[in-house]
C-alpha cells in the first residue's frame, strides 16, 4: 500500500464534531462477539446451518434446521435458556435462511443482545443509533476493518478481523515486496491455523489510438483468509477487476496523507472496511455477497465525484454458484430515527459522516430457477420519542412459503415481550 505526501491544502475543521472517518470498533462487534457472524468461525465450531453441506448433493437453499422457532409457537424456550446469569440480560440469534453450493454454506441470521438493547433504548440516536434491524438487534456480517489514525499511509494502521468467534487483531508478519508480488502476510493475534494475506490493487498503462498514455485499473485490492478446512474467504473483491462491482469495500476521502473533514476536492480515497465478498471451496463452489453503498462527495466539483466517501453500507444479496439467492429488502427510516450531525447545509458538504437511513424490512429466498420459495417479514414499531430520538423495535417475524403463485403465511413469532421501551430517552 502506498504512502502519500502530506496535503498542501488546509482542511476545514469542526470543533464541535470529531471526524467520523475511523471505524468505531465497538460498532463492529469486537466488544460483543455474541452479535457477530457465526458462519466465520474455526472449523471445529458448531454452527446452525440448514443448507446442505454435502459435496454438491441435496438442496442448495433452505431454512435453518435449528431455528429457535422450532421450539413452539413462540421463542420463550430460547429466551429462558439465553439469560446471562450475571447481568440478567438475554442474548441469542435467530436464523432466517441458509444457502449452499457444494461444501460451502452460509446461514443468514439476526442476533439480539439485551445488554446493548438497554443502552441503545435509553440513549439518544446522537450517541447510540438503532441498527438496521432494531433496538438490541444486529445483522452480523464478517469484515476486516482498519484503524487508520486518520492517515493514508499503512505504517501506523491497525487491522481487525470481525467474524463470530474469531474477532481478533491482525498482526503483520511480512510486508509486501516485489519478490512476493507485494502480498502482505498476517496472522491472528488470537492464533488460529489460517493463512491470511492482503493483495494490493495495481494499475497499468496502455497507449490509446491517439498515442496517449492511459492508466488502466487492472485489479482491486482484497484480503484472502484460507481456513484449516480448505475454504477461502475473500474480503473486498469483485469479479470484474475494473470496478468494485460487489460494492464490498467502504471508503473515506483523503488529501495526500491526511484523512478528515474538508470541502476541498480530495486527491484520493482510502479503504476502511473490506466486507465479506466470497466464500469458495477447493472445487470452485462459491457463495457471493453484494452490498448497496450510499456514498457522498465533499463538494460540487466534477472531480470530487471520483473520490466519494461511504455514508452507509447494506448487505443486499447472497448468491450461490448453483443459482439460488437470498435477497434482503430495506425501507427508509423516518428522519427522526437517525442523527445527522451537520444539517446546516445539504449534501454534498465537507463532513465524512457515517449513519444509516434504512432498516431491514424483509428477506426473500429464491431457488435455482429464480422462483421465490420463502420469505420473512420483519414487523417493527416506533417509539413515541421525537426530536431525532425515535427508536425502532422489532416486534415480529412472519415466515411465508410460496408455491405456484400461492402464498401461505405462518403465524407470526412475536418478539415484543423481550424488550420494553424506556420511559425516557437521555
Amino acid at each position: 500500500a502506498p504512502s502519500f505526501g502530506y496535503a498542501q491544502e488546509e482542511a476545514q475543521e469542526s470543533e464541535q464534531t470529531p471526524p467520523l472517518t475511523d471505524i468505531q470498533l465497538e460498532d463492529t462487534g469486537l466488544q460483543n462477539p455474541s452479535l457477530n457472524d457465526s458462519n466465520f468461525a474455526p472449523s471445529n465450531s458448531s454452527t446452525a446451518r440448514g443448507a446442505s453441506s454435502s459435496g454438491g448433493g441435496g438442496s442448495d437453499i433452505g431454512t435453518p434446521a435449528n431455528s429457535p422457532f422450532d421450539l413452539g409457537s413462540d421463542i420463550s424456550g430460547t429466551i429462558q435458556n439465553s439469560i446471562n446469569q450475571v447481568t440478567g440480560k438475554i442474548a441469542f440469534s435467530v436464523p432466517l435462511a441458509s444457502i449452499a453450493s457444494g461444501t460451502v454454506s452460509y446461514g443468514l441470521s439476526i442476533g439480539y443482545d439485551g445488554q446493548s438493547a438497554f443502552k441503545i433504548g435509553k440513549e439518544q440516536n446522537k450517541y447510540n443509533p438503532t441498527s438496521v434491524v432494531g433496538v438490541g438487534w444486529s445483522l452480523p456480517i464478517s469484515k476486516i476493518v482498519v484503524d487508520n489514525k486518520q492517515t493514508g499511509t499503512w505504517d501506523d494502521d491497525e487491522f481487525y478481523i470481525v467474524g463470530g468467534a474469531t474477532n481478533s487483531k491482525l498482526i503483520c508478519t511480512k510486508r509486501g515486496t516485489n519478490s512476493n508480488g507485494n502480498v502482505w502476510e498476517f496472522q491472528l493475534e488470537k492464533h488460529t491455523n489460517w493463512k491470511i494475506t492482503y493483495h494490493p490493487g495495481y494499475n497499468d498503462t496502455m497507449i490509446d489510438n491517439s498515442g496517449n498514455v492511459v492508466i488502466v485499473y487492472i485489479k482491486t485490492d482484497y484480503w484472502s483468509v484460507i481456513k484449516d478446512d480448505g475454504q477461502t474467504y475473500i474480503f473486498g473483491y469483485s469479479d470484474i477487476d475494473t470496478s468494485n462491482t460487489s460494492q464490498s469495500k467502504e471508503f473515506v476521502a483523503s488529501w495526500g496523507n491526511w484523512i478528515g473533514d474538508s470541502n476541498k476536492t480530495p486527491t484520493g480515497v482510502s479503504t476502511i472496511v473490506w466486507n465479506l465478498s466470497r466464500i469458495t471451496d477447493q472445487w470452485n463452489n462459491s457463495i457471493n455477497f453484494k452490498y448497496e453503498l450510499v456514498e457522498q462527495k465533499q463538494n460540487t466539483s466534477p472531480s470530487a465525484s471520483s473520490f466519494k466517501h461511504t455514508e452507509a453500507s447494506y448487505l443486499k444479496e447472497i448468491t450461490s454458484s448453483k443459482g439460488s439467492k437470498i435477497q434482503l429488502n430495506y425501507a427508509s427510516k423516518n428522519v427522526e430515527e437517525y442523527y445527522e450531525p451537520h444539517r446546516e447545509k445539504s449534501e454534498p458538504d465537507a463532513y465524512q459522516e457515517r449513519y444509516e437511513k434504512k432498516y431491514l424490512q424483509g428477506v426473500d429466498v429464491y431457488n435455482t430457477k429464480n422462483q421465490r420459495i420463502s420469505s420473512y417479514n420483519l414487523g417493527s414499531s416506533l417509539s413515541t420519542s421525537s426530536n431525532g430520538n425515535q427508536k425502532r423495535y422489532l416486534g415480529s417475524i412472519t415466515q411465508s412459503s410460496h408455491l405456484g403463485g400461492e402464498t401461505n403465511a405462518l403465524p407470526p413469532n412475536c418478539l415484543s415481550t423481550i424488550h420494553q421501551e424506556p420511559t425516557k430517552v437521555v
